[in-house]
């Protein structure tokens, strides 16, 4: 069967885990899915690590009110940051104890930031938007339709990862092995697909990475 969406891999880990035979509903309606969660959450990590491009997103106007802005869906760290005007002057990052020292009367356009939990805070504290590039997340899967291009383009790496989930609670330990050098060699195939570019290279701030 071709896997391209998160129904067909969960019957795909179902097939693979206990080949002919019927699982428990609560295996295919709980556990599956969560094999699932866990390997694609140990993979983002993986992917961040390596700064992968296809983690990518542009806010190109990205909403900034009295200097806090609200990070967006699935934001895992900031890759770059500009003025969304002019020139497009860089906007560096500086520690929020040091950006509470900096002049709160000054006024202008961004010229530092910082994450403080779910917001971004700029100095100085201006209405504005800002241009970002910024790492984010794979997708959430719920719905069975849905997919996106880890499962699309590469549905054996999220089958053997989802697999050796599987193995914890299953004892599938004579197909371990298997399972491990291939999920390995996919990893490596995908890692090495990625081109590394300059703004990669660039080291993210200490709590900006997963």
């Amino acid at each position: 069967m071709t896997i391209s969406t998160f129904g067909s891999l969960k019957t795909a880990v179902a097939n693979w885990a206990k080949p002919n035979t019927s699982l428990p509903s609560a295996e295919t309606t709980s556990r599956i899915p969560e094999y699932i969660y866990n390997s694609r959450a140990e993979l983002q990590r993986i992917l961040v690590n390596a700064k992968f491009r296809k983690l990518d997103n542009l806010s190109t106007a990205l909403a900034v009110t009295s200097g806090v802005a609200t990070i967006p869906t699935g934001f895992q760290g900031v890759k770059s940051m500009r003025q969304n005007a002019g020139d497009f002057v860089r906007i560096t990052y500086q520690p929020i104890d040091r950006i509470e020292a900096f002049d709160y009367a000054a006024t202008g356009q961004p010229v530092h930031y910082d994450r403080v939990g779910d917001t971004l805070v700029f100095w100085p504290a201006t209405t504005t938007t800002v241009r970002m590039r910024w790492t984010g997340s794979l997708l959430a899967l719920s719905a069975d339709g849905d997919t996106d291009w880890l499962i699309t383009d590469h549905p054996d790496l999220s089958l053997y990862g989802a697999l050796l989930e599987a193995d914890m609670r299953l004892d599938l330990e004579e197909m371990r092995s298997k399972w491990e050098q291939a999920y390995s060699r996919k990893l490596g195939d995908l890692l090495a697909s990625d081109q590394s570019t300059p703004d990669s290279l660039i080291p993210l701030p200490n709590g900006f990475a997963a």
